[in-house]
């Protein structure tokens, strides 16, 4: 099944205004690769809810994360000595596997912050120092009215 399947829905949700066999057609037209999934289950008995694949992504990303993170503490409360209670271990690994991941993510916004603010220092000096600067010609005034009279003539053309 796909992982936006998310499960059976109480059997009074039927008396609520739920209907399986417009989910079907809903899934079917929305996520058609899942159509071997439905045609498989019996919506009868069991209807399903779809939610957002995104969101389904997300809770894969939270979940794999969360599991890389309690392997990695396992791996690290297993490399202290045998000396220390194993619940202790596993607390002193976590706080220190958490300060770590704070200063580098700390470290890497720093960066990023940074690099933002010396970018818009950079643009707003050379917007300063190149205000004056008009366009390169006869002159800033006869520019614009040159421009004006081109208007003009468009203008009178499409009358």
């Amino acid at each position: 099944m796909d992982s936006a399947l998310v499960g059976v829905l109480h059997p009074l949700t039927r008396g609520l205004g739920f209907d399986p066999w417009v989910w079907r057609k809903y899934c079917w037209e929305r996520h058609p690769r899942m159509g071997p999934a439905l045609r498989d289950l019996n919506l009868v008995e069991t209807p399903i809810l779809m939610i957002n694949p995104m969101c389904a992504e997300i809770s894969i990303v939270l979940q794999t994360a969360w599991r890389v993170g309690k392997d990695g503490v396992e791996a690290g409360t297993n490399m202290v000595p045998d000396a220390i209670p194993r619940p202790i271990a596993r607390i002193c690994v976590t706080v220190v596997g958490a300060a770590f991941a704070l200063f580098a993510l700390k470290s890497f916004l720093s960066t990023v912050f940074f690099a933002l603010a010396m970018m818009g220092v950079i643009y707003f000096g050379f917007i300063a120092l190149n205000k004056d600067d008009g366009p390169k010609g006869s002159g800033g005034t006869a520019s614009a009215d040159d421009s004006l009279e081109e208007a003009r003539r468009i203008m009178e053309k499409y009358k």
